[in-house]
C-alpha cells in the first residue's frame, strides 16, 4: 500500500487506506456535496454558464481540491 502522499497531508491522521482508496473517498465526498447542494437547480441556456462557474467555486473551496472544471450540456 502506497503511503507517501498520504502521509504528508494535513488529514492523514484519519485514514488508514491505500492512496486509491482516499481519492475514491474523497471524490465520494465531492460528489455527494455537489448532489446535495446543485440537484433540482433549474438550467437554462441563459444560466447554464453561470451555474457551471457557481458548481466550480463550490467544489474549489472544499478541501484537498487542486483544480476543477464543470461543463454542462
Amino acid at each position: 500500500m502506497s503511503r507517501s502522499r498520504i502521509e504528508s497531508d494535513r488529514a492523514a491522521e484519519f485514514f488508514d487506506c491505500s492512496d486509491s482508496e482516499r481519492a475514491t473517498f474523497e471524490a465520494g465526498i465531492k460528489l455527494g456535496a455537489l448532489f446535495h447542494q446543485f440537484s433540482g437547480i433549474p438550467i437554462s441556456e441563459e444560466n447554464r454558464e453561470a451555474v457551471e462557474r457557481t458548481i466550480e467555486k463550490c467544489v474549489r473551496v472544499q478541501p484537498f481540491v487542486e483544480s476543477v472544471g464543470v461543463r454542462i450540456d
